[in-house]
């Protein structure tokens, strides 16, 4: 999976819009763990949670996040974290 290892920090603004944005970071193919967790139902708690299941992607050489996809209660997609590690 691509994950960006080497980022910079502080992040350098990007001079092609003015500095309104970072420029991009160096990514490369990384060999990742996958880990699932899956909440378990709390009916004391109101039955609900709102990330009922996360995927983590795990750096096999470095034991970091690489990024982390968050599924709703209804199974879908809700929100995907990438971090930009700095070594």
């Amino acid at each position: 999976m691509l994950a960006s290892v080497n980022a910079n920090s502080p992040a350098i603004p990007c001079a092609q819009d003015g500095g309104r944005t970072v420029c991009p970071e160096n990514w490369q193919m990384r060999n990742l763990y996958e880990i699932e967790a899956i909440a378990k139902d709390r009916p004391f708690l109101g039955g609900s949670t709102i990330v009922a299941r996360r995927m983590s992607y795990i750096d096999s050489e470095g034991w970091f996040t690489t990024a982390s996809d968050l599924y709703g209660p209804n199974g879908q997609l809700w929100k995907t974290i990438a971090t930009f590690q700095c070594l």
